[in-house]
């Protein structure tokens, strides 16, 4: 510590890996054109670098910058065809950087944390821009991309795939509190709107089809509106969510069962605790058109009160009503076959279940922590009864067809002891 000021000797030709890293003094470095390659860390932790000058590099490292947090502008030789991962991570006084025209690849990360950049341009040359390359750059205003790129886009100063069918990255520092997706747009892509502080409302627009992992991870939004072209949401899409407080969807009740969610992150009502079909928030829902609800399609939903399940349909997915809070009633055809785990386990409300005459399996925690919940019948045609399937479910009582519990059910089905009335009439 102590060094202020390096001008390395034209005589080397390599840097090792954090050769000046944590030398937190340093001001400013001179590379002589000799070096060809910024190794990785070699300036990591160096926050009070102000001035770099890299001579003919053709490469920058993992991590060669992280954590230069008095670095406001870099001027990047044209020589430079890659920027690795993290390269420029946590550089919070970037004001201001020019990309080389050379440029192939920009790795995951490497802007991530740069709060004070307001703008960038991709060169024509960049090939390839991994996921969270602008993540927490809560300045940026305007990712702009020359016109003559093959890969990438520009439409409103947000960074889309040459189609346009993508959204890659939001310019998360405008001011607008809206979000509309332009004709189209297919594909919402992993961390493109994550991070986004000023946001309040996101429309997605007919013809999405996929909100692919991470897209809107910790998004300021209030409100998300949801066309019934979705058919994909993938893990940790509204994952943080925290001020959603609206989901709307312009569809009906059997589209939004049909989605495939693939984790509760996935699904904005799990933050939001409602779902409104079109303008009208949901509270007794009715499945007329739809064989099966997906998993996790309703977990959550504070709004529900009630639920029927008709004919058409003969699966429940995994924890497709957990958590509904305020859901009193269920009712459910004969057609049902399958209720899978935690399906409507943690309904604090619910009193009253109207069970399947033919349902033949009732998952792990399937009616588990339904504390209210004080009668069910299961029929002669339950195969399978999961483990603790009635957990604590201490005002229980169980009326069960069968005469004794049949070998296929799990051997702790009935874990919490509620009263069981074998051979009881069904």
């Amino acid at each position: 510590w102590g060094l202020k000021k390096i001008n390395i000797p034209e005589s080397v030709t390599n840097i090792g890996e954090y050769a000046f890293s944590l030398c937190k003094d340093l001001e400013e470095v001179k590379i002589p054109n000799q070096v060809k390659y910024i190794d990785n860390g070699v300036f990591r932790g160096c926050e009070s670098l102000t001035s770099v000058s890299m001579g003919a590099i053709s490469g920058i490292g993992v991590e060669a910058f992280r954590y230069c947090k008095s670095l406001r502008e870099m001027q990047i030789p044209n020589s430079v065809t890659r920027i690795d991962f993290r390269a420029f991570f946590d550089c919070e006084s970037l004001e201001k950087i020019t990309l080389p025209n050379q440029l192939k690849v920009i790795e995951e990360e490497t802007f991530d944390g740069c709060g004070k950049l307001e703008s960038i341009t991709i060169p024509s040359t960049v090939k390839k821009i991994k996921e969270n390359a602008f993540l927490g750059c809560h300045s940026l205003k305007e990712i702009i991309v020359e016109e003559e790129n093959l890969e990438y886009k520009t439409i409103d100063g947000d960074l889309y795939d040459i189609e346009g069918k993508t959204l890659i990255r939001y310019a998360s520092g405008k001011e607008s509190e809206e979000y509309i997706t332009p004709k189209g747009v297919e594909n919402i892509g992993k961390y493109a709107l994550a991070n986004t502080r000023k946001l309040k409302k996101v429309v997605i627009g007919d013809g999405v089809c996929e909100i692919e992992e991470f897209a809107l991870l910790n998004s300021s939004i209030e409100s998300v509106i949801i066309p019934n072209s979705v058919y994909l949401m993938e893990t940790g899409a509204f994952s943080k969510c925290s001020s959603l407080n609206k989901t709307i969807y312009l569809g009906s009740v059997d589209g939004w069962a049909r989605i495939n969610f693939e984790a509760p992150s996935s699904n904005p009502i799990t933050f939001s605790n409602n779902l409104y079909i079109d303008e009208e928030i949901l509270t007794q829902l009715k499945i007329t058109n739809q064989s099966n609800v997906s998993n996790y399609a309703f977990n959550n939903c504070d709004s529900l009160v009630s639920v029927e399940l008709t004919e058409c349909v003969d699966y429940v997915g995994k924890s497709a009503f957990k958590d509904c809070n305020s859901l009193i009633e269920i009712k459910m055809h004969p057609w049902l076959k399958k209720i899978n785990d935690y399906a409507f386990s943690y309904c604090d409300l619910l009193t009253n279940v109207k069970m399947s005459e033919n349902v033949e399996s009732i998952g792990d925690y399937a009616f588990a922590y339904c504390k209210e919940l004080e009668t069910i019948k299961i029929p002669y045609s339950v195969i399978y009864l999961g483990r603790q399937a009635f957990e604590d479910c201490k005002k229980l009582t169980i009326y069960c067809a069968a005469g004794a519990r049949p070998n296929s059910w799990h051997t702790l089905w009935n874990e919490t002891a509620c009263p069981v009335y074998w051979g009881a009439k069904i």
